[in-house]
């Protein structure tokens, strides 16, 4: 629910303000909040943790890069599930390979991942006629942001419970200090609004990060990575009642198809 509500203001406010800039105060509302959270709550993390922790964090500032970058050019019903079912099935391969194994359900839900995507991207009422080559590109954006989240995953799931939660002070240290670079170097043109959502964005993304470290010191990655990825039901209902986006009917199925592909994997 946390991902979902985040990633939905967060599309919000890349609509208004530079990708760039959205991030950068997301990143480092989110950056004193986990450190709060680390302070509290202790915890001995070894440097493979932190490590692991920065490497988690770049991935992740890809996957969110994208995906906010996505959702400003795109439709939110489109890029939020194509997102998910890329992000879900990175972490079940990865799984496979490491000796983890879930259930036949698992990998027919990849195979629907699959036909999601296909379905999802074969044209919308809310953009895909009109403006083909932005809602092509955002389709792009999402399965590039899916490996970033499934990576994020994969990487975080290597932490030792006995870390805490420094991993995620190493992996928002490290992409806030990428977005910083970054805006040093490309200077967005600042624009006006934007920042309450985008720090509301931060605040929430950061709480999903923690309660999705502490599953993993539990959890197999297959199961957690594709139960974390369920947020699109969340960011799609906020679309369709909020921004009152609308989807054609096969779409509609590529969306519950996406949504059930990773309910599938989740049964693992």
């Amino acid at each position: 629910m946390a991902y979902g509500v985040a990633d939905f203001l967060g599309g919000f406010a890349t609509k208004r303000r530079h990708v760039l800039r959205v991030l950068a105060v997301a990143h480092s509302v989110g950056l004193a909040v986990v450190l709060g959270v680390a302070l509290i709550g202790g915890g001995s993390p070894g440097l493979s943790d932190l490590w692991w922790g920065a490497a988690a964090g770049s991935a992740g500032l890809v996957g969110l890069g994208f995906f906010y970058w996505s959702l400003a050019i795109g439709t939110m019903g489109v890029v939020a599930p194509v997102t998910a079912a890329v992000g879900a099935a990175i972490p079940v391969v990865v799984g496979l390979v490491i000796g983890e194994r879930p259930a036949p359900s698992a990998a027919l839900g990849v195979v629907a991942t699959l036909g999601a995507i296909v379905l999802v991207s074969a044209g919308d009422s809310t953009g895909w006629i009109k403006h083909p080559a932005a809602m092509r590109k955002s389709l792009i954006g999402a399965v590039v942001a899916g490996g970033g989240f499934g990576f994020f995953f994969v990487l975080l799931s290597q932490v030792d419970a006995a870390a805490g939660m420094w991993p995620l002070v190493a992996a928002r240290s490290t992409s806030t200090g990428i977005v910083v670079v970054l805006l040093l170097l490309l200077r967005p043109a600042a624009t006006p609004g934007g920042v309450a959502p985008s720090s509301a964005a931060g605040v929430l993304d950061i709480t999903a990060n923690v309660f999705v470290l502490a599953a993993f010191n539990g959890g197999m990655l297959v199961i957690v990575s594709a139960l974390a990825a369920l947020y699109p039901a969340v960011t799609v209902l906020l679309a369709r009642f909020v921004l009152h986006e609308r989807l054609r009917p096969v779409q509609l199925i590529g969306l519950v198809l996406a949504i059930t592909a990773v309910a599938m994997i989740s049964v693992a």
